[in-house]
């Protein structure tokens, strides 16, 4: 149903592979730079920053520019996209009325003033739930209040954003149906070739390949067990992601012995010494609520929290 981009079989090259990733890292410094005013030409030690930065590694805002603003929502992709930033990660659950909506809890509780999970409302209802005053208690160093930010479903963002950004995209709750949406969603947009799927559950990616052997996807892992590796890729999946604080040297090996791509996923502290130790040991990308923060760390020093 989903095969397409002119691919002759059920096999993909290379070649077409590398065709399918966003620009390269100093591509991204080079936006940053222009987005934030912080000078990035050399380190404090004049060493050059391409003799620094991986030119490989994909800087990917984690549920947007989630430190400063509400995540998953408009503001924090939009302010993920304001930095330069080109890859984001998101979430997504089904409504009530089967329309994909961007939300990581497995309830509304602790983040809205609605209880219960995301299925239990209309897309009508949800985008009229307020995620904003949560932030705004969480996070009273961002500055900006974001107080009456509301939930948003996949489509919204798709058409805010469109070919700006790369998406992954983590599917967070069990219906049969979703994969098949959020492909249809993207297809939708015209975005198809700019997206990832991810899941901790095998079956949904497993269903994601059934109808669209071409998108990319990544099982996320709990804890550093090489056997998660072996599933990906006896499933054929392209990559794996783990916390920035499970991952080791043979870790890495192991996955690359199996082809597959690692993404560190970045815990309390971008920048921190357990996200340094991931770009070391090779990570292929990290996911990060501050990619600012960690673009001008890799480069020399720990730069200023944008402000808007």
């Amino acid at each position: 149903m989903f095969a397409r981009r002119g691919s002759g079989s059920g096999s993909r090259s290379d070649t077409e592979g590398a065709t399918r990733r966003p620009a390269t890292s100093l591509a991204r410094v080079a936006a940053l730079t222009l987005a934030t005013g912080i000078s990035l030409s050399c380190t404090p030690t004049g060493v050059a920053v391409d003799a620094m930065l991986p030119s490989s590694l994909r800087v990917i805002a984690q549920r947007g520019a989630s430190a400063y603003a509400p995540e998953n929502t408009l503001p924090a992709f939009e302010f993920a996209r304001d930095l330069g930033v080109l890859e984001v990660e998101l979430s997504v659950q089904l409504s009530k009325d089967d329309v994909v909506v961007l939300f990581h809890d497995a309830t509304l509780d602790e983040k809205t003033q609605r209880s219960g999970a995301v299925r239990e409302y209309t897309v009508a209802e949800l985008r009229e739930t307020d995620i904003g005053r949560w932030f705004d208690r969480v996070h009273p160093e961002a500055g900006t209040k974001h107080a009456g930010t509301t939930l948003v479903s996949l489509a919204d963002l798709l058409a805010l954003t469109g070919d700006a950004l790369y998406y992954h995209v983590e599917l967070r709750s069990g219906e049969s149906e979703l994969p098949r949406l959020v492909l249809l969603a993207l297809a939708g947009a015209g975005l198809s070739d700019q997206a990832m799927i991810a899941s901790l559950a095998l079956e949904p990616l497993i269903r994601v390949r059934s109808l669209d052997r071409n998108m990319p996807t990544c099982l996320l892992l709990r804890g550093g067990s090489l056997a998660g590796i072996d599933r990906a890729a006896a499933a054929s999946f392209d990559e794996v992601g783990i916390s920035a604080r499970d991952l080791d040297a043979r870790f890495v090996a192991y996955a690359r012995a199996r082809g597959l791509a690692v993404r560190a996923l970045a815990t309390e502290g971008d920048g921190s010494a357990d996200v340094e130790r991931a770009i070391r040991l090779g990570a292929d990308g990290v996911s990060s609520e501050r990619p600012d923060r960690l673009i001008a760390r890799m480069v020399g020093g720990p730069g200023e929290p944008p402000r808007r």
